[in-house]
């Protein structure tokens, strides 16, 4: 039973993830960012990720959704 508990908290989590990195980019039109800094490279959830190269690409044609990761930012600010 408890083997069955941890897998579902484990697709929760997932989920949850993918909905707060949806929930954080769905924001930049919203406050006309530049950039949308993050290091995270959509490793776990692959191309499903809204952060993926393929979903980030299209975010950046439609919107300008700039994906820089912190040592980017940290150039762009010196």
């Amino acid at each position: 039973m408890e083997k069955h508990r941890d897998s579902e908290n484990s697709v929760i989590a997932n989920a949850v993830a993918e909905w707060a990195d949806g929930d954080s980019l769905a924001s930049h039109p919203a406050i006309n960012g530049d950039y949308f800094c993050t290091n995270d490279n959509a490793k776990k959830a692959g191309t499903n990720s809204v952060l993926s190269l393929n979903n980030m690409n299209i975010l950046n044609q439609e919107f300008g959704a700039k994906k820089i990761n912190p040592t980017e930012l940290a150039e762009l600010i010196k």
